[in-house]
């Protein structure tokens, strides 16, 4: 939970990047290395619907918003580097997300000398040890490590969530400011606003 809660921050600021360049995405300049940029993970390509391939299990999950999978009997590692697990996010049942979390300093080592070596250097973070991200024309990749917890991860997303979650704040800061203004309104006229704070 703690390098959850860590992440997010550093997700915003890559999630701004990517907005800022939406309308253009055949001029951004790439942080990934020339012919790189992810078309999927392992040969399953973005927006492919997860449930309707056999190697695919889903796996129980709280969030009502995306669907989590792993493959069947998949190799955990990448290179040399051992891998805790490998999972596959769905956003309406399109595939746009890949999550892979290691423990170790050297697991972290031979996961990010990989990673440099095919994909590039990337961005570091100025605020973030062990942080550095790829902003690319469809796809946003994280790679840290917390060498205080000896734990660190690689997130690989489609533009496509960064979309829906962008227009679902737009929808959720519209909403708000509507219940703000019927609030005003109820006040002037002296009416009780109690059923509305919770908003």
């Amino acid at each position: 939970m703690v390098l959850l809660f860590g992440l997010v921050g550093g997700i915003i600021t890559v999630t701004v990047r990517a907005n800022q360049s939406s309308k253009k995405q055949d001029q951004i300049k790439s942080d990934f290395r020339t012919d790189s940029e992810p078309a999927g993970f392992r040969g399953i390509t973005w927006m492919m619907n997860l449930s309707t391939l056999s190697v695919m299990q889903r796996l129980p999950s709280d969030s009502k918003t995306f669907k989590l999978y792993e493959r069947i009997g998949e190799k955990k590692k990448i290179g040399e580097a051992n891998i805790q697990h490998i999972h596959y996010w769905t956003l309406h049942d399109k595939f746009a997300k890949v999550e892979i979390l290691f423990n170790g300093q050297e697991n972290w080592d031979l996961l990010k000398k990989i990673v440099f070596e095919r994909f590039g250097p990337g961005r570091k973070s100025t605020d973030k040890e062990n942080y550095y991200d790829w902003c690319g024309k469809r796809v946003t990749m994280i790679l840290y490590f917390d060498a205080k917890f000896h734990k660190g991860g690689m997130e690989i997303l489609h533009n496509y969530i960064i979309e829906v979650m962008k227009r679902a704040a737009e929808d959720l800061i519209k909403a708000k400011k509507e219940i703000e203004q019927i609030k005003k309104t109820m006040k002037e006229q002296g009416l009780p606003t109690d059923e509305l704070e919770d908003f």
